[in-house]
């Protein structure tokens, strides 16, 4: 499952941060990946620890999904950007802003309600 890390601002409200993604959760068509990115669990930034391998993911590799609720990632600029090592990568860290820019143009490609991530 997705994973939400946020922190919590000075006002007590939750603030997400990053947009964590196994690979072995999302779908492979051609040389996109694609992701439920308002399925997720969350944690708080203090109490998460990881020592898997991740790699971070740009917004000009993140495109729409073919549903509203899914974001895409260009697997071909990831390649390009970090070669080989892709293989060994086990999951993604997108920064929940980007999450949410993709989001705000899928809402003029498709019919639903806008429902950002957060």
């Amino acid at each position: 499952m997705n994973t939400l890390i946020y922190d919590i601002g000075s006002d007590d409200v939750k603030r997400p941060i990053w947009l964590k993604v196994p690979l072995r959760e999302a779908t492979q068509v051609e040389n996109k990946l694609y992701i439920d990115a308002l399925n997720y669990d969350s944690i708080f930034i203090g109490e998460y620890i990881d020592d898997s391998i991740g790699c971070s993911i740009s917004l000009a590799e993140l495109t729409t999904g073919r549903r509203y609720e899914e974001i895409g990632i260009d697997l071909l600029m990831v390649k390009q950007r970090i070669g080989s090592v892709i293989e060994e990568i086990d999951h993604f860290i997108i920064l929940v802003a980007d999450v949410i820019q993709i989001q705000s143009n899928s809402c003029y490609l498709f019919d639903d309600i806008p429902k950002l991530i957060i």
